[in-house]
């Protein structure tokens, strides 16, 4: 057992304090004192004190308590009433973070030996200064003085500690209990299986203090809850404590799309599992893990705090712990660059928070993590990690390089050592020794410096200080000088090497320092000899030597030169240094620059520390550990074919930094960082970062010191040692800099997308090459990425690429036939989507994986941002799915970044906006005409002037630019195909523009304007074609995008048939569905089947009111055709299911939308695949029809204001005409056919008007007779006459006798009648019985459940009609009746 604690509670004796706070972790030691002595494991002593303690003790200077306090006080719950989110951040934001406090912890180990007391105990502290702060130095000097032996790691560096000492601290505090279940787990067949260590998780103080946390509240029966940010390692810490400890751990990865009966069933199958499986000493841990990313909250507390399930308690021995997120705010700039450029909420009427295309609300939108409050009751027990501190972080990036990057240096040095033993196991005869084995370099020159030791030593006392002089037992000298008694001492670093400062160098004496001149020189000739393979003979090499000491005496000439012994004594001193750019300084000048990196990310999204943690970091090891093994098995392997030259090499020496394979570990190195980081900035930023690089690297190039050399030449042969600056870890090979990171970025993934073949007509533009590139290594190290970028950057046409060329051995080129076949299973995401249909797709892609083994499975979501929209969260399963892992690859498709908790999970590339180059780069790679190739700079100039001035951000994107180069293109191609010498004219330009930038009319003018001054070309007089004559054209184009109209009040349906531009013969119109039974998949299915046939045979398709199905039409919207057998093809998609679909040539979607939606509410990606144009009634009058309409707009405001000029509002006019609109005047004009008589038009149409007037409204000019002679004289109408004796106003009835036949034609009549009257479910029997359409059908709109219903009822309707006119000729009505109120009209 082992005591915690915060610190004294403040108050009272101080001494006191100290007293309680030790006896306090002594007490449950001292109630198990036999198992401590059993187990040898931390344990406390009986009171009052262990022994030897003195029973004075000085007090605590200072106690963490009352900072703790406040903290909780200001953390208090609020008061009871409904919180928003704001206030339940700040309570969250107030809570101590676990870096708050030091944490101290003591430690007592029970004495084995004695079988009673303490031999010793620690103190645990995150405070390196923890004593020194809290505790005065008496007490400090009186426990180091009270035991001797017992107390001396009070004043260790516990930062230096390694993992293995902590496992072991973390045993000793589980004692007996530990003991027990180990041999339990070897005697009982248990099904739970205790998880193996991972050897690379490394132990810190940090982590261990948590480890014991943790522990002992598990060992008290209190609840666990840990907070903190993605990343900062709370599973992996628990998975590591549970490992140690052989506990079986059970995880449940919670998400959004769990409810509480699955909860409650997992739960339940853990309890009978335990049962069942566990022995009485046995315990297990269930790990809820994102606890409250699911909305059971309620159901969680009742786990977590009562232990209990739905009122059934947890056994004993089954311990809980749960993980969550924070629930924090996002700031204001984060919300602000979250969208990577696409702007959303343009609507500024609609609810904060509303989804876009959706209006689904979304309370949790502003939140770092799309996480639900914790209740009260849990959070008493969060322990709030926070995110790892810097110094903190640093340590774990250097141990996970050491580890992962170590495995081949391991092997290399087994290797080695295995060598040299079979090499020097020869027997060697020493005189009066016998035969021992020769000895390798490295233990003669320990067994000679050793000699040098003891011959110096026999002198006199050794020198202990380092310099040029020693003290000796009788005496001190210098280097040149001698001293009575004198000795001399040679400091050893390690038996390898000298060091300044290790233990000095220095004689006294000439026969001490002959002897022990005599053992350096046979030293350095064994280095020589060595060397060069020659035996030396033994002896001393500087002649006879006189008094004491170990040389022979009397010897030949010096075997060595001074000069070489100089050089040698050098080489000596750089001993045990490490070679610049060996393995140990690259590792930490690697993991300097990964730290940069990390930082300069979180400072690039303000400061928020869950946009990077550790997991980026053990991808960068992975990337670097792939491109090592990729250069050496296609590099090193192949050089010095074909006549290079070069020298060959293999992994093992890329990873032990050899300097013949440097050039491709500084690629591989940087490619990594440019995979986990560099490609997750914009533009400008990724300068930065290549910036911040090269000054990181240029730091570690600075001296950290000083240090002197040629001690040792100087202590032999006089001189003075040179003082030179001494070096950290720095790689001057890597020679790195924004100019390098730049170019080798760029030449690397260009080698390695040179390989795919792209297709006709696509340019490997910047933003293709990156994509290709970092889903390659994605998919090929089953590293999960999502691709984020605007419409129109290549992120679905890179996935497609990647899929049509890596076909395994069937690949076109040698390289990709060298590697794996990839077999893509898509997920078409919506803002409707689930966790089941998502997790169905990874279920199918990993059944697959199973079937083919060599297949690299890889989920595609596509557009994967909608479903972070959806109020099922549904993309929470895939922290299940990617914490699980799983042999397959994860590629996501999105155009605005994730929450942190998912984009933590994955790499995260985000595309950047084109710059001018490179998208005359792109152009040049899909235009034909040399005629083109010359304005293609001046056209990508133009877009981008457009692009950054539209007023509404993205409503025209990347998709506008590659269509008006296309559209030119194939403008000029034409002519030159008919042989015509037309060149790039003021038509053709003012053609493409109207075409791929309407949408917005009150902007055209600019647009032109924009493009004329960019191409030279004079834009006066330069005559624009019609709207409809645009339309024509764009049905008339295979090629052109699809059609999206902006219209109001949906005129554009109408006006599409009545200005011929589509025929009825060859057009469907879906209409979308509010029916309550057609929201569900099963009506998106049978709208794609309709559309699916119509697609087939090449007829328009018309969409009104279908955003539901756009989602499914993705790669159709996009014009993403595949061609087989020279037929196109399509995929469908929906959900988990999609199919290739045959698509006519000629096949065209026109999507009508109102154009206020346009401009409020639908998602840029969405607009930017189609050309748009605005169709309303008023911009397709004639000027003889507007004059009509003029008119007509006199009439009504004169009807109903009774004054002839001057306005009138909306709201009046509405008053005096059933459902006016701004439409509604010109749509009466459009619909009464050619005028042939102007006044005679204007007459029929003003008595149509009439029709639509209120009986209120025709009472007033009634009774207003000035008003009523006015109207009389202007237009030429009598109210009286025409209202209330032509017209038939009264009733249902009297309309129904009057009207019918008299509207009838060949078809029959259409009549919408508007009354304010109660709508009745006996207007059927009234017409039956009081008119003489006895054949009346009665159908109520707001009773039917599926647009299915109405078809049937108007089918049905239709057939009796036919058959009973063809009986006996008499009519039918079908009587549709509609109440807004009730319906969704």
């Amino acid at each position: 057992a082992a005591g915690q604690g915060e610190g004294a509670r403040g108050g009272g004796d101080e001494d006191e304090e100290l007293a309680r706070a030790l006896s306090l972790s002594l007490q449950e030691a001292q109630k198990r004192g036999k198992l401590g002595q059993r187990t040898g494991g931390a344990s406390a002593a009986p009171a009052p004190l262990p022994r030897g303690l003195p029973s004075g003790l000085p007090t605590l200077q200072k106690t963490p308590s009352a900072e703790l306090r406040l903290a909780q006080q200001s953390a208090a719950p609020p008061a009871l009433g409904r919180q928003d989110s704001n206030e339940l951040a700040r309570r969250f934001e107030n809570m101590m973070k676990w870096d708050d406090t030091d944490h101290p912890v003591c430690l007592w180990y029970a004495d084995v030996r004695q079988g009673v007391g303490f031999e010793g105990f620690d103190i645990l502290s995150l405070n390196e200064r923890f004593l020194l702060q809290y505790i005065s130095r008496g007490l400090l000097n009186a426990l180091n003085s009270a035991v001797p032996g017992g107390f001396k790691n009070l004043s260790r560096d516990w930062r230096n500690m390694r993992s293995e000492e902590g496992a072991e601290i973390l045993r000793k505090v589980e004692g007996y209990a530990l003991r027990a279940r180990q041999r339990a787990a070897v005697s009982a067949a248990s099904e739970l299986k205790v998880g193996a260590i991972e050897p690379s998780y490394v132990i810190t103080i940090d982590n261990l203090l948590k480890m014991l946390s943790i522990q002992l509240r598990l060992k008290n029966g209190l609840p666990v809850v840990i907070m903190g940010e993605t990343g900062c390692g709370k599973s992996s810490l628990i998975r590591q404590l549970c490992a140690i400890l052989s506990l079986p751990l059970r995880v449940l990865n919670i998400h959004g799309g769990m409810a509480a009966a699955d909860i409650v069933g997992w739960v339940s199958a853990q309890i009978r599992l335990g049962e069942e499986a566990l022995a009485p000493e046995e315990q297990m841990v269930l790990l809820l893990d994102e606890v409250n990313t699911c909305n059971c909250m309620g159901l969680f507390k009742e786990i977590v705090c009562d232990r209990s399930v739905q009122g059934r308690f947890l056994p004993d021995n089954i311990k809980v712990i749960a993980a969550c997120n924070p629930y924090r705010l996002k700031s204001a700039a984060a919300l602000q660059a979250e969208g990577c450029g696409l702007v959303f909420d343009h609507f500024e009427g609609r609810a904060l928070g509303d989804n876009v295309g959706t209006g689904i609300h979304d309370p949790l939108k502003n939140l770092v993590y799309r996480v639900h409050p914790l209740p009260e009751s849990m959070i008493d027990h969060v322990f709030d990690f926070g995110a790892l501190p810097p110094e903190t972080e640093r340590v774990y990036i250097r141990a996970m390089l050491r580890r992962q990057l170590g495995i081949y240096l391991r092997q290399e040095e087994a290797k080695d050592r295995k060598a040299a033993k079979n090499k020097n196991n020869i027997a060697n005869k020493n005189e009066g020794d016998g035969e021992q084995k020769a000895l390798t370099e490295k233990e003669r020159i320990k067994q000679l410096m050793a000699q040098a030791l003891e011959s110096s030593q026999s002198g006199g006392g050794g020198g202990r200080y380092g310099g040029y002089g020693s003290y000796g037992g009788g005496g001190r000298t210098g280097v040149h000088g001698s001293g009575v008694g004198g000795g001399a001492a040679i400091g050893r670093t390690g038996g390898v090497g000298f060091r300044r400062g290790a233990g000095g160098l220095g004689f006294t004496g000439a026969g001490a320092g002959n002897a022990a001149r005599n053992t350096l020189a046979q030293l350095i000739a064994e280095r020589k000899r060595v060397e060069q393979g020659q035996q030396q003979q033994q002896g001393g090499l500087f002649g006879s030597g006189s008094g004491g000491g170990g040389g022979g005496g009397g010897g030949d000439a010096p075997a060595v030169t001074q000069e070489e012994m100089k050089k040698m004594m050098e080489e000596l001193e750089q001993q045990g240094k490490n070679e610049d750019g060996g393995f140990v300084d690259f590792v930490e000048v690697f993991a300097e620059l990964i730290c940069t990196s990390q930082e300069f990310v979180r400072r690039h999204h303000q400061g928020e520390r869950s946009v990077v943690s550790l997991r980026d970091v053990a991808r960068c090891v992975k990337i670097f550990r792939w491109f090592g093994e990729h250069f050496a098995n296609y590099v090193g392997q192949k050089a010095g074919e074909g006549g290079e030259g070069k020298e060959k090499w293999e992994a093992a020496d890329f990873f032990n930094v050899k300097p013949v394979a440097r050039p491709y570990v500084r690629q591989a190195m940087i490619m990594s960082l440019a995979y986990c980081f560099h490609a997750r900035l914009d533009r400008a930023a990724r300068r930065e970062y290549g910036a911040a690089l090269q000054r990181a690297w240029e730091r570690l190039q600075e001296p950290v010191g000083y240090e002197e050399v040629g001690t040792l030449y100087a202590a032999l042969f006089g001189g003075t040692p040179q003082r030179v600056p001494r070096y950290g870890p720095r790689c001057t090979w890597l020679e790195l800099n924004l100019g390098r990171f730049t170019s080798i970025v760029g030449d690397v993934m260009r080698r390695f997308v040179s390989h795919l073949r792209l297709g006709k007509g696509i340019a490997l533009n910047e933003a293709l090459l990156e994509n290709l590139f970092m889903i390659m290594v994605s998919v090929l190290n089953r590293v999960p990425i999502f691709v984020v970028g605007k419409p129109g950057t290549s992120k679905s046409l890179a996935m497609g690429i990647i899929q049509s060329n890596m076909n395994g051995e069937a690949s076109d080129s040698e390289f990709l036939r060298a590697l794996p076949a990839v077999e893509v299973f898509s997920y078409q995401c919506s803002p409707l989507s689930t966790s089941a249909g998502i997790q169905q797709a990874f279920d199918s892609a990993r059944r697959y994986k199973m079937q083919s083994p060599g297949v690299i499975t890889v989920v595609l979501l596509d557009e994967v941002g909608l479903a972070e929209q959806s109020p099922h969260l549904p993309l929470k399963v895939l922290h299940k799915v990617l914490d699980e892992g799983g042999d397959y690859a994860l590629v996501g498709i999105s155009n605005w970044a994730l929450d942190p908790a998912k984009m933590n999970r994955a790499v995260h590339l985000y595309r950047p906006a084109p710059t001018v180059e490179d998208l005359s780069r792109t152009a040049q790679g899909m235009v034909q005409s040399a005629m083109l190739g010359g304005f293609l700079r001046q056209i990508a100039r133009a877009y981008n002037s457009v692009y950054s001035g539209q007023r509404q951000r993205d409503f025209w994107g990347l998709r506008e630019f590659y269509s008006t180069v296309r559209h030119i293109n194939r403008q000029l191609t034409d002519a030159a195909r008919r042989k015509e010498d037309q060149g790039l004219d003021g038509a053709v330009l003012m053609n493409a523009i109207q075409r791929n930038f309407g949408g917005k009319p009150e902007e055209m003018k600019g647009v032109v304007e924009t493009f004329f001054k960019a191409m030279g070309i004079g834009v006066q007089d330069m005559p624009r074609l019609p709207t409809t004559e645009l339309i024509r054209q764009n049905i008339a184009s295979p090629e052109a995008r699809h059609l999206m109209l902006l219209t109001k009040n949906n005129a554009a349906l109408r006006l599409l048939f009545d200005y011929n531009l589509r025929q009825h013969d060859s057009t469907e119109v879906i209409f979308g569905s509010d029916f309550p039974l057609d929201k569900t998949d099963l009506q998106i299915c049978l709208n794609l089947q309709t559309l699916k046939t119509h697609m087939a045979h090449g007829r328009t398709v018309v969409l009104v009111y279908c955003e539901a199905l756009y989602e499914s039409l993705y790669d159709l919207l996009n014009q993403h055709y595949s061609e087989f057998g020279g037929k196109q093809f399509v995929r469908l998609a929906f959900g988990t299911s999609s199919k290739l679909c045959e698509i006519h040539p000629n096949f065209r979607v026109i999507v009508i939308v109102e154009k206020i939606d346009a401009y409020n509410r639908l998602a840029p990606p969405l607009l930017n695949r189609f050309e748009k144009q605005v169709i309303e009634r008023a911009n397709l009058l004639t000027e003889i029809q507007r004059q009509v309409v003029a008119t007509l707009a006199a009439f009504c405001r004169h009807f109903a204001t009774g004054k002839a000029y001057g306005k009138a509002s909306v709201s009046v006019l509405r008053s005096a005409f059933c459902g006016y609109h701004s439409d509604m005047l010109s749509s009466l004009v459009q619909s009464g056919g050619s005028i042939k008589d102007l006044d005679q038009f204007t007459q029929d149409c003003l008595g149509r008007l009439l029709w639509l007037a209120t009986p209120e409204a025709a009472c007033r000019v009634l009774g207003d007779e000035g008003r009523r002679l006015s109207l009389q004289q202007a237009h030429g109408v009598n109210v009286a006459e025409a209202y209330f004796k032509q017209q038939r106003h009264s009733d249902m009835v009297d309309f129904a006798k009057g009207m019918l036949d008299e509207w009838s034609d060949d078809f029959g009549s259409q009549v919408c009648l508007l009354t304010f009257s109660p709508m009745t479910l006996q207007s059927g029997t009234v017409l039956r019985t009081q008119t003489k359409w006895r054949q009346t059908t009665v159908c109520t709109l707001h009773e039917l459940s599926s647009e299915r219903d109405l078809r049937q009822a108007a089918a049905d309707f239709f057939a009796s009609a036919a058959a009973k006119a063809e009986a006996d000729g008499s009519g039918s009505v079908f009587l549709l009746q509609c109440d807004p109120q009730a319906g969704s009209v």
